[in-house]
């Protein structure tokens, strides 16, 4: 106090030079101790930090990015429809189905065998699958009974199986905001499943209340544009994108880094690994 009564243009560096002297230790803990408090307070919350670094970035955030199923739907997804070609049975394709969406975690994957199960008692049973090969944002492929099975979206099977899909069955659903997954056997079409997801009650305000603390909001989808829009609607989120394959999404949030964004990516799922890796938080 005597140096800024006494007018001096460098009283605070003294003052500082005092306190780091007389008591370091003090100043050294006051940062990690207010962190560990923090994340103390935030995981009785239900939050879990990773990684303490990440409090600070979040307060540099300026773009937010949300995928769709599971962060602002409830990620719980329910069979609308199934759609079979003539020579098929809906409950057989559906035990298929089931056999192969086993070997993922998916939301998709755990309504199909959810609805599986609500028709077991038809007796149809289970499927041994081999060589499963699970391809991130797309689907998976299987061997039941030495025939080649692919189930996913319609890009995943376009490559994959290499089948094209009824004319009709894609009419239906180009409008209309639900998810359609695939079915193939060999060199053809089996079935259609088409889901529909709530949203989560508190989205609407999540959005707003971004918005609020100045952040641009964004919404990247795996799933096609009907839904997409219609969920972007519901949120008030003008920019929205969808069909983005994880390496699409990952791209995008490097893009808008590199144009100065710090960005705090919400994901759920295993398909989202490599945005949230990209993202700042």
């Amino acid at each position: 106090s005597y140096w800024w009564f006494a007018g001096s243009a460098q009283w605070f560096e003294i003052a500082l030079a005092v306190l780091i002297v007389s008591c370091p230790c003090a100043l050294s803990l006051a940062t990690p101790t207010a962190i560990s408090a923090t994340l103390g307070r935030m995981q009785s919350r239900g939050l879990l930090v990773r990684r303490s670094m990440a409090m600070e970035k979040l307060n540099q955030v300026t773009h937010v990015v949300f995928d769709k199923t599971g962060t602002l739907t409830q990620g719980k997804p329910l069979l609308k429809q199934v759609l079979c070609m003539p020579n098929c049975d809906s409950a057989e394709c559906l035990a298929i189905a089931a056999s192969l969406e086993q070997h993922s975690a998916h939301p998709l994957a755990q309504a199909l065998l959810r609805a599986a199960d609500r028709i077991d008692e038809h007796g149809v049973g289970e499927h041994v699958v081999t060589s499963i090969v699970s391809t991130a944002g797309g689907g998976l492929s299987g061997v039941i009974d030495g025939v080649q099975y692919c189930i996913g979206n319609y890009d995943f099977i376009r490559l994959q199986a290499r089948v094209d899909m009824p004319a009709d069955w894609l009419a239906s659903i180009a409008s209309e905001a639900v998810t359609a997954v695939f079915l193939t056997r060999a060199d053809e079409a089996l079935t259609m499943f088409t889901f529909v997801d709530e949203m989560r009650e508190d989205a609407l305000a999540t959005v707003a209340s971004l918005r609020a603390l100045g952040k641009s909001v964004l919404l990247m989808t795996g799933d096609r544009a009907p839904a997409a829009r219609l969920v972007a609607a519901q949120v008030e989120i003008d920019d929205w994108r969808a069909q983005m394959s994880p390496q699409q999404k990952m791209k995008a949030v490097q893009m808008l880094q590199a144009a100065g964004a710090k960005v705090l990516m919400v994901g759920d799922g295993i398909n989202d690994a490599p945005v949230l890796a990209a993202a700042d938080v």
